[in-house]
């Protein structure tokens, strides 16, 4: 694998034996021409640390179908998320005051989506911080590897669900903030 960044719109550019997929950071949108029929992942993780982190981890707007009995969101795996999708969970019923996630991973892209309520996801790539609040059912958190993440302030009621492009896979997790900016670093 061969990662490049290509000038200076945040392109990344992925050479693989059998395709080349470009990744634009900047609005989170995805082009892949493959030179044969590849069915599957064609979306793997990228080596972030090829680019800017934090730049990485967006905010899309998934389809909204607006309809007077109710609205209706939804999110294909590569069309509006941007990797194959593998497992599916959800977080809810967080007591006031605490707080979720508090680790890392090396292959494991993200989507969080605030199906209920609202809560802040904090990003980190070893030495900046950001903070995103999710509140609208209809929009995403796109975060890649190598990205430390926690959930907190969560509204009553608020539900995270999280879709993610690996199965569970303990060795995947880094759960030690001094290990993970060690591994940042290299």
């Amino acid at each position: 694998m061969i990662l490049a960044k290509i000038g200076i719109t945040g392109e990344i550019k992925r050479i693989c034996k059998n395709f080349v997929c470009n990744y634009d950071i900047n609005d989170v949108t995805l082009v892949h021409t493959c030179a044969s029929d590849v069915t599957q992942n064609l979306i793997e993780p990228m080596d972030i640390h090829a680019a800017r982190p934090l730049d990485a981890v967006k905010i899309i707007t998934l389809p909204r179908i607006h309809d007077p009995r109710g609205n209706l969101t939804f999110a294909e795996s590569g069309a509006q998320i941007p990797f194959s999708l593998n497992r599916a969970y959800w977080i809810y019923d967080v007591p006031a005051g605490e707080e979720r996630g508090g680790h890392s991973h090396h292959e494991m892209w993200q989507l969080l989506i605030a199906v209920g309520g609202s809560f802040n996801v904090n990003v980190c790539d070893g030495e900046n911080w950001r903070t995103f609040t999710l509140n609208r059912p209809y929009e995403g958190l796109i975060i890649p590897p190598g990205i430390w993440r926690t959930l907190d302030n969560f509204s009553s009621g608020g539900v995270c669900l999280s879709l993610v492009s690996t199965h569970y896979e303990e060795a995947d997790y880094i759960r030690d903030f001094e290990d993970f900016k060690k591994t940042c670093r290299q």
